[in-house]
Formats: C-alpha cells, sequence, structure tokens
C-alpha cells in the first residue's frame, strides 16, 4: 500500500509549466512529494546503523560528505548523522522498522514532513544553482554521489548530486520552501525553466561504471 497523498507546503505556489527565456528549457525542477518518498534521520553509533542498513537496505554506510544505496538513499551529513530516503510503504514504516532494528544505539526520525524534495535537472542545472550556493559544484569537486549541508540564498538546504548529468537533490525546510522554490524559479529563469509534475515515484538518473 502507498502512502496517501499529502498536501504540499508549496501550496499552489509551484504549478507545472514553462517559466522564463523562451527556446529549450535549460533546468526542469520537480517535487517529490511524501507520497513517493520518505525521509528518516538516524544518529547513532557507526557500527550498529551500518549492520541495520545492510540488513534492511544491503547499503553500506557512506561517510560524511556521501551518499550510497539505490533503492533506498543514505546519506552522509555528519559524523553518526545520516539520512535516508526511500519510498515509502506506509506512513512511518521505515522509520518503525529502523527503532526495532537499531533499539537504544540510535536516535530515529520521520523527517518526511519536515522537508521539501526537489530535483534540479537540465544542462543549465549548476548555472542557476550556483547563483546562491557556496559550494563548488564544479564535477571534479562536486561529483555524482556528493552530499552537502549547506545554505542557498539563506535558506539551510542538504544538497545531493545525483547522476552524472547535472542533476542534484534538494532538501530544504517545510517552512521555507515557498520561498525556496521562488529562489530557483528566479535563478533559472535565463536559462528558460520547466516546472514538471510531481514525481509519481522515486526513479533515479544513471551513473557510468
Amino acid at each position: 500500500m502507498s502512502a496517501p497523498e499529502t498536501r504540499s507546503p508549496l501550496g499552489d505556489h509551484f504549478h507545472p509549466g514553462r517559466r522564463g527565456a523562451a527556446g529549450a528549457a535549460g533546468v526542469t525542477l520537480q517535487e517529490r512529494r511524501a507520497s513517493v518518498v520518505e525521509i528518516v534521520s538516524l544518529r547513532g553509533r557507526d557500527d550498529a546503523v551500518a549492520e541495520a542498513c545492510r540488513t534492511s537496505f544491503g547499503a553500506e554506510l557512506p561517510p560524511p560528505g556521501r551518499s550510497a544505496g539505490r533503492h533506498a538513499t543514505l546519506l552522509g551529513l555528519a559524523p553518526s548523522n545520516w539520512l535516508v530516503v526511500a519510498p515509502p510503504d506506509l506512513p512511518g514504516a521505515l522509520a518503525a522498522e529502523l527503532r526495532a532494528a537499531l533499539g537504544p544505539a540510535a536516535l530515529v526520525a520521520d523527517q518526511s514532513t519536515g522537508f521539501v524534495m526537489l530535483r534540479l535537472a537540465g544542462p543549465r542545472a549548476r548555472d542557476a544553482l550556483a547563483k546562491g550556493c557556496r559550494v563548488d559544484l564544479h564535477p571534479r569537486e562536486f561529483a555524482a554521489g556528493r552530499v552537502a549541508r549547506t545554505p542557498i540564498a539563506q535558506v539551510n538546504v542538504i544538497l545531493h548530486r545525483v547522476g552524472d548529468a547535472p542533476t542534484f537533490d534538494l532538501l530544504a525546510p517545510s517552512s521555507t520552501a515557498r520561498s525556496f522554490a521562488h529562489f530557483l524559479l528566479e535563478a533559472a529563469g535565463e536559462f528558460g525553466a520547466e516546472i514538471l509534475p510531481p514525481a509519481p515515484h522515486l526513479q533515479e538518473p544513471r551513473t557510468s561504471a
């Protein structure tokens, strides 16, 4: 059973359609709502969390600044601090599974409604994001699988580069989601921006071997 649709914190401010310059869109933006993604934070002992992730997801625990996994993506935010992003089963099921596996070895919190997740992609995605981002986004410095927690346009964002193409997942607090989405649209306007309908499911771009 899939999770029920919830109202997006973006409300009516993120309609699908074109924005900015005419011609081929240099940037696409797509929301990934709670109905297609579950977000859980983990803080705890590295050995216990690593074993739980191998058992639950078949993935090794990534170090800070890196990601791992495919069906579930694990984001290394800081020492002993991770975020798990996965397709939902029932609301809260992922957090409950991890609590049962970890017991007192880790603090587990369901953050699915605490963030808005946006995917920024397209040939000019890096140029648009660089207007408000302090991280060096050149692929030599921020390649596929890299993760950073950084202010973007004065909003504290978790930034994850996915795939070899310029594709980024951005997790912003729900409380500041509208202003952050407004910044992205303004930044992408000169390149032509296409807002896509909300993603019906999680689909990861391919990376080179």
